[in-house]
């Protein structure tokens, strides 16, 4: 298990911002460190392109979540096998 906190002053310390972050029924996890410049101005635009059912499970506040819920949007099958295209 790979389990982190962002090392960051932009978002909350909390359990819901710690990595590795993977949603329930989905395949692929993510874990990131470092900030995204400007993920204030941009968020809104980034989670207007996330899929609803994506977006429900959105509980954090860091902007690899955001990017988390972005990918998993643009796959054909979250929960199914990821193979190489």
């Amino acid at each position: 298990m790979c389990a982190g906190c962002p090392d960051s002053t932009a978002v909350d310390v909390s359990l819901q911002n710690t990595h590795a972050l993977q949603y329930p029924g989905k395949r692929p996890a993510l874990a990131h460190t470092g900030d995204l410049v400007r993920l204030r101005e941009m968020k809104p635009l980034l989670l207007a392109c996330v899929r609803p059912d994506i977006a429900r499970c959105i509980s954090g506040t860091t902007g690899s979540e955001c990017i988390y819920a972005l990918l998993l949007s643009h796959l054909d099958n979250p929960a199914g096998t990821l193979t190489a295209a």
